[in-house]
């Protein structure tokens, strides 16, 4: 080989070497930028836009209190320990459907934040999305959430299967369904807390 195409094919190489690392170092800065943008979104819409969401209508559900939920199956979390849906049984339990992917879930989970903070001590709180762990640690790395959040293998219930993304189920201590949503709400409103106050008692 000449020196000159030596020197051609070096300067080939070192010219492709640096397009692909400003290709790495732009995608990095895309990830930095649209992830701390949606936090930011997100944290706008709380702090400004969760009035647009409306509590949820608990006074014009009419709740079945004659069938029971059945809560014969489990869930893991994220660690990968089982946990039994049965050890919810004789609690009032706030049972939601949830996925990375859905933009009205992350709209509404700062607002299940706030809820949680205000009756952790007496509600219980399933969280629950079936998409990897992987994907939801992800999604969560951003994001300072304490809600229990557990994945589910395979599909859902039959009960839930009809429910889309985000889904909230509220079960009373009697294990019978007292309000169901579909859709984004805002858990965190002063009339969510209540009614979840005056269903402990």
């Amino acid at each position: 080989m000449s020196k000159d195409l030596y020197k051609k094919s070096y300067l080939f190489w070192i010219i492709f070497g640096v397009v692909i690392a400003v290709g790495i170092l732009a995608g990095a800065l895309y990830f930095y930028v649209s992830t701390t943008k949606s936090r930011e979104a997100e944290q706008h819409l709380v702090t400004t836009g969760a009035k647009a969401l409306p509590p949820p209508e608990f006074k014009a559900y009419q709740a079945n209190t004659t069938a029971k939920i059945n809560f014969d199956w489990d869930v893991k979390t994220l660690s990968g320990e089982q946990v039994l849906m049965s050890q919810f049984k004789d609690k009032v339990l706030f049972l939601h459907f949830w996925a990375s992917w859905c933009l009205p879930c992350h709209r509404e989970m700062p607002l299940i934040q706030k809820l949680y903070d205000n009756i952790k001590d007496k509600v219980a709180f399933a969280c629950i999305s079936s998409e990897s762990v992987e994907t939801i640690n992800k999604f969560l790395s951003s994001r300072k959430y304490s809600f229990p959040i557990y994945k589910i293998e395979g599909t859902r219930p039959d009960k839930f299967k009809s429910l889309g993304n985000p889904a909230t189920i509220i079960i009373n201590k009697e294990g019978h369904i007292v309000f169901e949503h579909s859709g984004a709400a805002d858990w965190g409103h002063e009339e969510s807390i209540a009614y979840f106050n005056n269903l402990v008692k």
